[in-house]
């Protein structure tokens, strides 16, 4: 009865051990991460150059805005954001949170001159190389892709 024990126990063992062996490599894969870009602009369209874009949540990603007003922040997990623009001297929180997903689209955020942000998704890119928007403003619901 002892033998047939022990040999039942090595089975178990040896399973064990194969199963960690498969399932490990699974595990370790990494997670999927998001890309999140656009343009910053001021209420009037025109492009804020220079103006900080950061996302704080499970990570942190910061982007300066080039001349065009565009900024890119790379490898954030999925979750949700507070974003942040400081432009101009001063310092202006989304209102919202942003469900950030691997699939983001890209979007412009239009700094307001009382000091509000707007998101707005680009829904594709016309023959000239400009942007065209979507008709409707984000909502916190909205950011959720």
């Amino acid at each position: 009865m002892a033998r047939v024990f022990q040999s039942f126990v090595r089975i178990v063992r040896h399973s064990i051990l194969t199963a960690l062996a498969l399932v490990l490599p699974l595990v370790a894969q990494d997670q999927p991460t998001a890309i999140w870009y656009g343009f910053v602009r001021d209420s009037a369209g025109a492009p804020i150059a220079g103006a900080r874009v950061r996302l704080m949540g499970v990570a942190t990603a910061e982007s300066t805005t080039a001349t065009d007003g565009s900024f890119k922040l790379s490898a954030l997990p999925r979750s949700q954001y507070k974003l942040t623009v400081e432009a101009a001297g001063r310092t202006v929180s989304y209102a919202g949170m942003i469900d950030l997903q691997p699939a983001a689209p890209a979007v412009i955020v239009t700094l307001s001159d009382r000091g509000e942000l707007t998101l707005t998704a680009l829904s594709g890119q016309t023959a000239t190389g400009g942007h065209v928007t979507s008709d409707s403003v984000f909502s916190q619901a909205d950011l959720r892709s």
